[in-house]
């Protein structure tokens, strides 16, 4: 197996070894092993240069993808992946909060647990920076904003 190392946040980093373990093997059976597949080549160039992330994320690939498929991901599709990871992880509590205020919680305590069951600590991800983006983006259909907020 060959490993690469996704650029992340930490708080998303702690998300993704909660939904699929520590590292994660590339398979087409998986949105995160079918997405970075078809992001991976043959062609490896020595001059790219990755930036520093606070966090990395691990991918594993089999022998036959690395030889069949490639072994390289360019750094505009690793950072394009590292977006994409917090999009997952923004998109999952913001569902999580619909279905707790179903269930009568209000917003910010589902936020809360949210981030208290993936143990994101204030110093990786600001409550009230999430709380605002969460207020801001989720709106109803009709464009007000969704009620018990």
């Amino acid at each position: 197996m060959v490993t690469i190392k996704i650029p992340c946040k930490s708080y998303v980093k702690k998300y993704l070894i909660a939904r699929y373990g520590k590292k994660h093997t590339i398979t087409r059976n998986s949105f995160l092993g079918l997405f970075v597949s078809e992001l991976l080549t043959k062609e490896f160039d020595p001059k790219q240069k990755y930036k520093s992330y606070e966090a990395e994320y691990e991918i594993e690939i089999s022998e036959w993808m690395f030889k069949n498929i490639g072994h390289t991901i360019s750094v505009k599709s690793m950072e394009a992946i590292g977006s994409s990871f917090y999009l997952i992880f923004r998109e999952d509590l913001f569902e999580y909060v619909q279905l707790q205020l179903k269930k009568g919680v209000n917003a910010s305590n589902a936020i809360k647990e949210f981030l208290n069951n993936y143990d994101i600590k204030e110093d990786e991800l600001k409550f009230e920076s999430i709380y605002r983006d969460y207020k801001r983006k989720k709106l109803s259909k009709k464009g007000q904003p969704i009620k018990n907020v």
